[in-house]
Parts: structure tokens; sequence; C-alpha cells
């Protein structure tokens, strides 16, 4: 079984993952014949692509940076993220040696000001909220003048909402507000302040900004990002613009001598805008102005050796590129890609010498082109893949498509739909290469995205990567009739010792995950499909309002204890005012319960004995408190939606949707209260010291 003749191709569907749940699933809606085909023809199983499972935190979304190099080093490979999280927990981040020294060098001189550039978003992918505000803590804590601190913030619309921007802005001004540490002074889509694709023309106006203060100059951050979603850009498109200070030039344009920290985990998407500010020899467009600063990124960055950068954070996890591992026992790796992946396949192809490494790098089009060519260029890497594959030079090719990925972060079902469908179309050719040539395919994800955005009545799209399993099928004629058994701690990790075990190769020792191929068995009915499926559900009515009604209870009481450990008077007000609507809420439900009981006394709802929630953040603003509130507010619409569809009682299904109903207008009136207090945070924040 093991020893089969012939090529591995390796195909990745990045953003493809699985969800059972067909509500707000933009994927499941696709016409997918082939895929639908393997599916039932072939071995399949679930794998773990996020959290843990893929050298992240606990309950992190999978990312393709994150899923790569866990698919290459056959085992979970820390991610920077992580160990920035862990510093933060245990006060060494305050204590790097690196960030205090750049915060002296600002702190000892008048004439030296410190600049913090980086995507400000939660979406985790390639900076979090958590690094950037213990950044604030660090300078503080320094001596730091506040009014010395510069802010040039990207906003996301990538991993994020497209117009959610001024809602993390909002937030990072609350924690300058809150240490007394940071002005903001230039803002800019994720368009020009991490551009990947086509010419350098975005990232000479992001780099303009920041040396100049160029581009739009406004007042105040506020107006910035009101003015250009007025003129129709978000987040992602949000052209630069600089603020101006009281005497009306830009507030923070980088000077000679002055400190900047590149706060972002991930360095792809930043590289081209570090080069600008940072190497000496840069000619991709002119610079008459170019400030010599003191750089220093937050992890080691693959340019920061290069280009003399300070690194804050060395990654201490860096196992060799796959391709390297193969070129050492004399086997040759192909890959094919588009050349906006390009940082992520250096997990396979990094260091591998040329005559053991094929590689076919497809320009990228733009990351909008995929609303209007959701086919993007699948044809392409197709066409190359089943190049690589007659030619019978590679014994494992790796394809790599990032249409799925691309449609979900677009964050619209119908361009998800089109992508998938345009990937699916893909299957019949390498499948019948594969065949031809004698080969194994192994159809995977390194993450999710496609399957699950937000539901069409809910205020904003969910564009972000997902914590699902991805699927994968083992194709090879010979696996027909078996089976793999479902099991949870199958993960990314399995899928290169797999393909070590097909290439009758033993796997490196550092290999943690382990081949699949011992675990195929032949079909007999148990482990079908219908165990992925949610199960349907038979709530009566009493006992679905019994249910909510329980949940609001225990809402009511986690805000009243919210309330009580407050450190801070409004966030305690706030807690009291939701404990307040919950209490109304529940006489409500109560009153439901007793018109369905025909006014008999009902049932009380049934005792959670099990019930813990967590302990309140006492040290949570207002403006965390009603993201904490938005966020619990929008899941229990989604299940409540989730089970109306699941539920078989058409009863207890109406009163679902209405009470899920309710749920959403409540939620658009305590999103205009959270948009307002997000205006009022951003415009107490001062653009000069004071």
């Amino acid at each position: 079984m093991r020893s089969l003749s012939g090529p591995v191709l390796l195909v990745l569907f990045d953003g493809w993952g699985h969800r059972a749940v067909t509500l707000g699933n933009p994927l499941a809606e696709a016409e997918t014949p082939n895929y639908d085909q393997l599916w039932e023809a072939y071995p399949h199983v679930l794998l773990q692509a996020s959290g843990a499972a893929v050298g992240l935190s606990e309950g992190a979304v999978g990312s393709a940076s994150a899923g790569y190099a866990t698919i290459a080093a056959g085992r979970p490979v820390e991610q920077p993220a992580l160990a920035l999280h862990r510093a933060v927990d245990d006060a060494s981040f305050r204590a790097n040696p690196v960030l205090l020294r750049a915060a002296r060098r600002a702190a000892g001189s008048k004439k030296v000001r410190l600049h913090l550039c980086g995507q400000v978003s939660d979406g985790g992918v390639v900076s979090s909220e958590r690094h950037y505000f213990e950044l604030l803590h660090l300078l503080r804590d320094a001596g730091v003048p506040g009014d010395r601190v510069f802010v040039h913030a990207i906003l996301d619309g990538h991993d994020t909402p497209a117009r959610s921007g001024l809602s993390y802005l909002a937030r990072f001004a609350a924690e300058m507000l809150r240490t007394g540490v940071g002005r903001v002074a230039t803002l800019m889509g994720r368009l020009y302040g991490m551009s990947t694709t086509g010419g350098w023309e975005h990232t000479e106006r992001a780099y303009t900004a920041l040396v100049r203060g160029s581009g739009r100059l406004v007042p105040s951050a506020i107006q910035a990002i009101q003015s250009g979603y007025s003129r129709g850009e978000d987040d992602f498109t949000l052209s630069p613009a600089s603020v101006l200070g009281p005497d009306g030039l830009p507030l923070g344009a980088l000077h000679d001598g002055d400190v900047l920290i590149f706060f972002n985990h991930r360095e792809e998407g930043l590289e081209r805008l570090i080069r600008a500010l940072c190497e000496p020899g840069f000619q991709a467009f002119g610079r008459p102005q170019r400030p010599v600063t003191r750089g220093v990124c937050l992890t080691e960055y693959d340019c920061a050796a290069e280009l003399g950068l300070e690194v804050a954070f060395p990654a201490l996890d860096r196992p060799p590129a796959l391709g390297q591992r193969l070129a050492a026992v004399g086997r040759r790796l192909g890959a094919v890609y588009e050349s906006c992946m390009r940082a992520h396949a250096q997990h396979f192809t990094g260091g591998v010498p040329e005559p053991a490494l094929a590689r076919r790098v497809i320009p990228s089009p733009p990351v909008g082109d995929i609303v209007h060519r959701p086919e993007r260029e699948a044809g392409s890497i197709t066409a190359a893949a089943v190049e690589l594959l007659e030619a019978r030079q590679c014994d494992l090719v790796l394809a790599d498509y990032v249409n799925a990925d691309l449609a979900g972060h677009a964050g619209r079902r119908e361009t998800v739909r089109a992508a998938v469908e345009a990937l699916d179309a893909a299957l019949p050719p390498l499948i019948r290469t594969a065949r031809r040539v004698g080969g194994t395919v192994l159809l995977t994800a390194a993450h999710g995205n496609a399957e699950e955005l937000a539901l069409p009545s809910t205020t904003r799209p969910l564009p972000a990567h997902t914590a699902n399993p991805v699927p994968l099928i083992l194709i090879n004629d010979r696996f027909k009739g078996l089976r793999l058994p479902a099991d949870p701690d199958y993960s990314l990790a399995d899928v290169v010792p797999t393909v070590f075990d097909l290439l009758a190769l033993p796997p490196p020792g550092d290999m943690t995950g382990r081949s699949l191929l011992p675990d195929l068995r032949a079909a007999d009915g148990a482990g079908s499909d219908d165990d992925l499926q949610p199960a349907l559900l038979e709530l009566t009515a009493m006992e679905a309002l019994g249910m909510v009604l329980d949940t609001e209870i225990s809402a009511r009481d986690w805000y009243r204890v919210a309330a009580d450990q407050a450190a801070d008077p409004d966030s305690a007000s706030l807690y009291r005012h939701f404990a307040r609507e919950e209490e109304q809420r529940i006489r409500a439900l109560e009153q439901r319960r007793l018109l369905l009981a025909g006014g008999a006394a009902a049932e009380p709802p049934p005792a959670r004995p099990d019930f813990a929630p967590l302990p309140p953040d006492a040290a949570l603003r207002p403006l965390q408190v009603y993201e904490l509130v938005l966020r619990e507010e929008e899941e229990t619409y989604r299940l409540l939606t989730e089970l109306a569809a699941r539920n078989l009682d058409p009863q207890a299904t109406a009163v679902l949707e209405q009470l899920a109903n309710e749920e959403l207008e409540f939620y658009g009136r305590l999103q205009r209260l959270c948009e307002a207090e997000e205006i009022r945070v951003l415009a107490a924040l001062p653009t000069a010291g004071s």
C-alpha cells in the first residue's frame, strides 16, 4: 500500500474550510460536482487547521502563514503571535531590551521622535491589538513623552469587515488616552501600506505620507476615515491621509534620527514599505527625501538582517523548508503558486537549490480582481501543475490556489460561489493527469474562510479566516473502497508525513504528525458523512423559550457581577444598563411562556449546575464593553438562527425565528451606541501635545 509509484500532487485550496451548517455558508451553496464526486469516492477526513494545532494560541483562527508552516514542517511551528502573547502575559514584553533601547533613545532627546507603524485591527493574522496596546504601556513606563509618539495606522478591510476601521482606531485611541502616549499622524488603507501586487505606486504614496506628510490633509483621524468612506473608499482602499497639527503642518512626518517601530508580527505585506523607508540602495521609485531612522521590527522579518533592522523578538523555531528535506534524500520538488503567495511558499521552496526545485510563479493580479474575475489565475496554475506532472521529473508537486480565500475576504456570497466553482472546474485535469502518471493527489487547504460569511441580515460581512477544520481527500484509485476514521486529532501536521509515506521515505525525526495511510480501512458504513451533519432537533416551543430564558438570566447575573467589579465607573454604568436590558427581556420571555402554557404557571427553565461563566475583566473600558457585548449578541443571533434551521417543531421554529429577529434589532441599536462612543473617543484624542 505505501510503496506507491509515481509523484504526489498536493493541491491547496486556500480558504476552503468545512462547516456542516449551511446557514451563512456560500461554499456549501456552490455547485461543486467534481469535488462532491471525489469526496464520495475516496477516503477523506477533516484536519484541524487553527489554534494550537498550527502553532497559534488556543482558539485563534487559522492563517496561511501558520498553515503552510505546519504542513511543510509536519508539526505545529510556533507562530510569532503566540510568542508575543506569552511575553505580554508574563510581563517580559515590557522588559524587552530592544524595545526599551528604542524607547530610551526617544526619551533621552527632545530631537528624537518615536513612530509606530502597522496594521490596526483585531484580525489577528498579521497584527494584534494586545501587542500594540502593550507597546504604549512600555513607552509610558520608559518615560517617552506622549506627544512625541506618532502612530501611522494602516487599516485592514481584508481580515476584517470593509468599514470597521473606525472601531479599531477608536480602540487604539482609547488606549492612547489611557496611557497618555501617542497621536495618530497618518492613516491609509492596506492597499497602500501593505501592497503586495502590481507596481510600486501605492507604496510610493504611503512612503510620501510618512516622510513628507503628503496625501489628503485632514484635521483629525475621524475626518480622514469618514471623508474616505464618503468618497466610496473602505478600509482596504483608504487613500493615505496626514493629520495636521495646530500649526497647520503635518503632525508626524519622519525626521532624521527618529525611531521607527513596525509592530506587525508578520512581515508579509509590510516589506515594500519597509524597504522604501529603510533600504539605502532602494530604486523602485525616487526618494527626494529619505530620513535616516533607526528601525525596529517586533518579530524577525526576513528583510531585517539585510536592512539592518533591530529585532525585538527573534524567531525561535525555524525548521528547514520542505524542499530542502526532499533534496537531502535525492528527491525533487515542483511548486506552482501566485506571486502574492511567495512568502508562504518559502516554507516549501526556501533555500532549495535549483536542480532540486522546479518553480512556476504566476504573476498575481490585484487582490480586488477576485470580485470581477473569480477564476483569477486558476487556469494558469492548473496548466503549470499539469506540465510539471507530465514531465515526470518531480516527486512532489505543490499547486496552490488562492481563489476561495480571496473571495472570502471580499465578503460577497456570489463571489465565493463563483470562485469555488472555478476551483471545482480545475479538478478534472489535475486528477486525470495524476492518474495517467501513476500519482496520488492530496486535496486540502491551509485554513478556512469561504465557508463562513455573515448572514444576509446582519450589518457587516465576515471576511476573516475561521477556526473551522479543513477537508482532506486522498485520491488514488487504489484507495477506492477505503475510508479514514473520523478522528478529531488529525491536523495539517499529518499532511507531509503522509506524503513521505506515499514516496516510501522515512519522515524526519522532528515531524510529530502521522501518516494517514496506516489508518485506511475497508468501508463498512461506519463513520459516514452523516456524522459531519448537524443533528436535527425536536425542541418544543416551551423548551425553546426556556432555553433562551435561561441564557438571558445568566447574562443578567454576569452583567451585575461585572458592574460590581468594574474599575471604570463608566464601564460599571454600562454593565448596569445591560443588566436592566436583560431584566426586561426576561420579563417578556416569562410572559410568553405564561401565554404558551394557557395561563397556567410554566415550569421554570432547567437549572444549569455546570454553567460557570468566565469572570469579568475589571479593566475593560466602555468601548471594550460595547465590543464584548456586540460579540455576544451576534453569537446569540447566529445560535438562534441555526437552531431554528435545524428544529423540526414548526411552532418552536417560529418562536426561535422571532427571538432571532428581536436579537438582531437589539444588535443594531447596540451598534449605533458603540459607533457614537467610538467617535467620542477619537474626538478626545489630541493632535498635539498639551
